[in-house]
């Protein structure tokens, strides 16, 4: 297994042109404009891809993104009578197809236009941050430099420092906005939950210290509660390098990501599903998520006994378990996207 792998981000509304992988793989995250499409794998080789190869690869990777997109124009069809494999060429004039369609959708506007969007967005809701964090100053420092480059200003953002330290404290202070908070209790259960007490936003979404939020990543989850139902949304989290054998093997084995199509969990999944066991391990991650605050307090909360710190992981899923069985709809949202930097051994 090679151990080091390049992380590429692709917009393809500007195009993309053949390239080796050389001696390192290749992590390649198809963009147009700022949404995310698909990701592709490319092993170590110092053969050049062709053109026509490359279109294929990129056609399979984004598929699943552009039939969810374009749904209703024909798109669908038209791809599915036609043999990406055929005559140089043709890949690409299927790529530049859907791409035309895309630049065509209204729904869409507003979500490639980024931050000059944001103004004209339905309010829904003040949104308050919580970063948990545990002894990693310079992460953490990395992740508060994303959360002030955000294109929407959140109401606050609250920093919970679970291991309290000068270094942490110090961090925190060179940050306008950020308020720091001390929580001794270990387990970043009890670090959420005692972020969520010390704030005061109508929707609170939560990043950990070792992630980096793209710039639209608020705006996109605060869109999902335009919709009375949504009790909370996730987003897509990318990995931020792939530089050891841990890192590969966990984006590989592990990885957080949870695809590039919109989904949404309801009550009605819960009861299809609840005798086999409900799939909330779909819905995402708490490293990057938000919920409405008065359905967190009605929840109680994370369960402190779950979570890093406490008895491992998995303390998310049983929140968004027990927010399924109340009737409450979850959302995936895969253009609210975070990068997290898996650790290295």
């Amino acid at each position: 297994m090679n151990k080091q792998w390049d992380i590429v981000h692709l917009d393809l509304a500007e195009g993309i042109t053949p390239f080796a992988a050389a001696d390192r793989g290749v992590f390649a995250v198809f963009w147009w404009r700022e949404i995310p499409l698909g990701h592709l794998k490319l092993e170590p080789s110092r053969r050049l891809m062709t053109s026509s190869e490359l279109a294929v690869a990129t056609l399979q990777a984004i598929t699943p993104a552009l039939d969810a997109y374009l749904a209703g124009t024909g798109f669908v069809a038209s791809r599915r009578q036609r043999r990406p494999s055929g005559p140089e060429g043709d890949p690409w004039r299927l790529l530049r197809v859907a791409l035309s369609l895309l630049d065509s959708r209204e729904d869409l506007l507003d979500l490639r236009q980024g931050a000059a969007a944001v103004s004209s967005a339905p309010a829904s809701g003040s949104v308050s941050v919580v970063v948990p964090t545990c002894d990693r100053p310079d992460r953490l420092a990395a992740c508060l430099r994303s959360l002030a480059a955000l294109h929407e200003t959140p109401l606050e953002i609250v920093v919970v420092d679970n291991a309290p330290s000068n270094a942490t404290r110090q961090v925190v202070e060179a940050f306008s906005g950020a308020r720091y908070v001390v929580e001794e209790r270990p387990g970043s259960s009890a670090a959420r939950n005692t972020g969520v007490h010390h704030s005061r936003g109508e929707i609170v979404a939560f990043v950990d210290d070792d992630e980096a939020v793209h710039p639209d990543w608020l705006s996109r989850l605060r869109r999902c509660f335009r919709h009375p139902e949504i009790a909370l949304a996730t987003g897509l989290v990318l990995p931020s390098e792939l530089e050891t054998e841990a890192q590969l093997i966990f984006e590989q084995r592990y990885s957080f990501a949870r695809g590039y199509v919109a989904r949404t969990f309801d009550a009605e999944l819960y009861r299809r599903t609840r005798n086999r066991g409900v799939p909330v391990w779909e819905i995402g991650g708490s490293g990057n998520m938000a919920i409405r605050r008065h359905v967190f307090e009605q929840l109680g909360g994370f369960d402190e006994r779950l979570g890093a710190g406490r008895a491992g992981g998995c303390e998310e899923l049983e929140l968004f378990y027990r927010a399924l069985a109340g009737g409450w709809s979850c959302r995936y949202e895969p253009r609210a996207v975070t990068e997290h930097q898996h650790r290295r051994d």
